[in-house]
């Protein structure tokens, strides 16, 4: 059985890690509500990052001769901004102007999170595994600071916000635990496992479920790539073992539920609801026949930031929590059409064979498939500008077999 794992082959140039890391911190950053010293600056750090790395990319740039765009990732892009620019037309016919700097934020935020990808790491596979270290190194020390000492040095913690990044580098450590053997392959586990202990300690239920989900699949991809069609007799053991330990914790769970706040959310959907699932179905049964009220609010929808200034009982967390459900309902068939066709056209050609067979493919689609799954169940168009960052990836990740 051969072993797989996500390492580079060179050195890496200063400069690419630069731009990586502000890239990262560029999407991370607002993962946390500052606290002092950072709530003391006169400006958001998010902008301070972004014109940072605005002008980095622009020296890259400057000291190139030419960039090539492979034609899938011209097309990705196109649509993609198409998609941008309609959102934004969209306020002109919104109650009111009050989410036009959310959604100029949300155009930025989702614009650099898939382009950056393509423009400055391309086909570069080296630089694309150093990617998924950062992330994943980033969700390890948010992991550690926040299950350790229950803070981040310099920030308040959002416990919600701070269970993304975390679930993706579970998912990127879970990837490697199989990839690897012996006891590199232990290590990644349990360093893995401690990230899913502290994601139960969140009380991130999306997030939490996902990346068990999202994991699982991964797990199970990077395992095929390894050259093996079939789970041989010691692993069913193991999953066997793994299940009937699980069977055997559940009265322990269930009698110390209270100690994990992602258990004690997750039983209020076992109860019947609560308030926040009988929200969820509110904002997604609303959302659907406020879009359908009209021919032309089906076509162009009502405007985004729409629902927060028309729902009855918007607040500071009402947003549709689908993402499919707030474009449509936001941008109408015309936004919804156009991300449907964004998405298959990213997504096309991601399993292929020869790509299925690098560690850092599966990786990434284990990625994808953690972000699909949040993007149902929380987060705005800002806040998933995480999932436009890991399509960004998987469209470069896709194209690299052609490229080589």
């Amino acid at each position: 059985m051969s072993s797989l794992s996500l390492r580079p082959s060179r050195k890496p140039e200063i400069r690419s890690c630069v731009l990586d890391i502000l890239y990262l911190m560029f999407l991370f950053i607002g993962v946390v509500d500052s606290g002092p010293p950072l709530s003391k600056l006169p400006i958001d750090v998010t902008i301070i990052v972004g014109v940072i790395l605005g002008l980095g990319m622009a020296l890259t740039f400057a000291s190139q001769s030419r960039i090539v765009f492979s034609q899938k990732s011209i097309f990705a892009q196109v649509l993609l901004f198409t998609l941008l620019g309609w959102l934004a037309m969209t306020l002109f016919w919104a109650p009111s102007n009050i989410a036009a700097s959310a959604m100029l934020r949300a155009i930025i935020g989702v614009s650099v999170a898939f382009v950056y990808p393509i423009w400055m790491i391309g086909p570069d596979r080296d630089r694309l595994v150093r990617v998924l270290w950062f992330i994943a190194g980033f969700g390890v020390f948010l992991a550690l600071a926040y299950g350790i000492y229950g803070y981040v040095p310099g920030i308040v913690p959002n416990r919600i916000s701070l269970s993304r990044p975390i679930g993706l580098a579970a998912v990127i450590l879970t990837v490697m635990a199989v990839g690897k053997k012996g006891r590199t392959s232990v290590v990644w586990g349990i360093l893995a496992l401690l990230l899913f202990i502290v994601l139960f300690q969140t009380g991130a239920r999306g997030p939490t479920g996902a990346s068990i989900i999202a994991s699982c699949i991964a797990g199970v991809g990077m395992y095929l790539s390894r050259g093996e069609d079939r789970f041989p007799k010691q692993i069913l053991e193991k999953v066997v073992l793994a299940i009937s330990g699980i069977i055997l914790m559940i009265p322990i769970l269930t009698y110390q539920i209270e100690s994990f706040p992602t258990m004690r959310r997750f039983s209020l959907l076992l109860e019947g609801g609560g308030p926040s699932l009988n929200n969820r179905v509110d904002f997604y049964t609303w959302s659907i026949k406020s879009w359908l009220s009209s021919p032309l609010s089906a076509v162009i929808g009502n405007g985004m930031g729409a629902f927060a200034e028309s729902y009855s009982n918007a607040s500071w967390y009402a947003y549709p929590h689908n993402i499919f459900v707030e474009l449509a309902h936001g941008g109408g068939l015309v936004a919804l059409v156009l991300f449907i066709t964004f998405l298959t056209f990213v997504v096309r050609g991601s399993t292929s064979p020869p790509a299925l067979k690098r560690p850092e493919h599966v990786t990434i689609l284990g990625l994808a498939t953690y972000m699909m799954i949040n993007a149902q169940f929380s987060g705005d168009i800002y806040i998933n500008k995480y999932l436009f960052s890991i399509l960004g990836l998987l469209a470069v990740s896709s194209e690299m077999d052609r490229a080589i």
